[in-house]
């Protein structure tokens, strides 16, 4: 939509020596407009200040966009979440209210999101006012809906449901902004009653894990859980079940083998009427395999008492629990020994023949290789442009290229790639973009070539 008002007026962007301009030439029916007046007269928020200047022999209406960036831009690849959504559209119900409060109509406000620009500073968007230009319908909402609804996180539960509910309020016809607020409020609503009876998704997971019926985990009762000054610590004690039930069959075998080891002693000596030698054979034989059997069975006790209590006090450690767990259970892959013989009979020896060319040599054309785009800067350091639209500024949030230097903007220039060939154009710059040593005009875009030189500020970067 944007666009198409831009062919219809005249539109262009241009820069003086540390200001940008959206220029639009002025039309016959702005002439007797007061509400023209109304907005140049009035610092009204939320709208862009408008100059009218005068070239060769027109009137011209100059928006000052200078440090503000569209909404477009900078949500090319970066995607809506409800804090950013709820903000934008709280300010533009804001918009709209000031907008009635001066007696201005709505309907000549631009909606499209080319032409929201968002300030760098406060995060809040300003619209252009234009009194020759009306929106039909309410096409500027459903074209705002529509850029919502692509660029939407859907992992954030809220914004999806915002977004789609704003898409289908603002296609009814008749719809009034007291609508877009009984949405956000829904939304707000939906929040609080969320964290009001909801449980945290960590608490929910423990209390899941400790209840499950085939446990591996136990929760410590009141009285282990209490220091000597009787408050709880609220601490976990996580053991396997196993050891509880190995501790209550201890007693059993120690009387068993004590019974075992004293009948030996009977056999070998008390018993009467038996012969000496043969009692004395069967009671050492007897004596023998008990002690045996009380040894091993040691051992496994104490291969089994490796087990260690774990302390959980929150959901990190917890998942460092389930980590040792898998490690012991993990088996390592075995190494198989290598039989050097059998691997020089099994490998395949090439055949040659006398036709055989040993491969065809080709001709190699650059053309044919794939074009890598990256930018070197001074000391020699590549940075590739792995994407498109790529955008070089010094705020990391919405930069894809870095530049830590005073001379350049947050959001500086954007690089933009079609049909094959890489565009650069100037972002609304404070210190302009330039090209080989000539400057671009505000958001004009140019086509570059290898080894061209790309001025951000004062920052130098060639292009390969």
């Amino acid at each position: 939509m944007f666009e198409d008002i831009l062919k219809k007026t005249g539109a262009e962007y241009r820069r003086t020596l540390n200001h940008n301009y959206l220029v639009i030439r002025k039309s016959k029916e702005d002439d007797e407009d007061y509400e023209l007046d109304m907005v140049m007269q009035n610092n009204i928020k939320g709208l862009l200040p408008i100059d009218i200047r005068m070239s060769e022999g027109n009137e011209y209406l100059y928006y000052e966009i200078s440090s503000m960036q569209p909404l477009k831009r900078l949500y090319d690849h970066r995607e809506f979440e409800w804090g950013s959504l709820k903000k934008i559209c709280a300010e533009l119900i804001s918009i709209m209210s000031s907008c009635g409060e001066y007696m201005l109509d709505t309907e000549h406000l631009i909606l499209d999101p080319s032409c929201i620009y968002m300030g760098m500073d406060d995060g809040r968007p300003a619209l252009v006012f234009l009194p020759s230009f009306k929106d039909d319908a309410g096409k500027g909402f459903v074209s705002l809906a529509e850029f919502f609804m692509e660029r939407v996180s859907h992992e954030d539960t809220r914004a999806s449901r915002f977004a789609y509910s704003f898409y289908q309020t603002v296609r009814k016809d008749g719809f009034v902004i007291s609508d877009i607020e009984r949405l956000i409020s829904d939304c707000d609503t939906d929040k609080d009653k969320d964290t009001d009876t909801g449980e945290s998704r960590k608490e929910q997971d423990i209390r899941d894990i400790t209840q499950t019926e085939p446990l591996i985990f136990d929760l410590m009762s009141d009285d282990d859980t209490e220091d000597d000054t009787g408050k709880n610590d609220k601490t976990v004690s996580v053991k396997k079940k196993e050891k509880k039930a190995e501790g209550n069959r201890k007693l059993p075998l120690a009387v068993f083998f004590t019974v075992m080891l004293i009948c030996a002693a009977v056999i070998m000596g008390v018993i009467p009427g038996t012969d000496t030698y043969t009692a004395k054979m069967s009671g050492k034989a007897l004596f023998l395999c008990t002690l045996a059997a009380f040894i091993i069975r040691l051992f496994r006790d104490r291969k089994k008492g490796n087990c260690k209590t774990i302390e959980v006090k929150d959901m990190d450690d917890l998942d460092d629990c389930f980590s040792e767990f898998e490690k012991k259970d993990r088996k390592q892959p075995e190494t198989l020994p290598v039989n050097k013989e059998t691997l020089k009979e099994k490998t395949i020896e090439r055949k040659t023949s006398p036709d055989d060319d040993m491969g065809k040599t080709v001709f190699w054309d650059l053309e044919d290789e794939p074009a890598v785009n990256v930018l070197v800067d001074k000391k020699g350091k590549e940075y590739s442009l792995e994407h498109f639209p790529f955008v070089i500024g010094k705020k990391a949030d919405l930069a894809d290229l870095v530049l830590n230097d005073k001379t350049v903007s947050r959001i500086h220039a954007e690089l933009t790639e079609e049909n094959g060939k890489v565009f650069i154009q100037d972002c609304n710059s404070t210190n302009g973009t330039f090209l080989n040593g000539i400057q671009l005009n505000g958001n004009e875009r140019l086509a570059l070539s290898r080894e061209d030189e790309i001025e951000i500020g004062r920052v130098k970067l060639e292009y390969r």
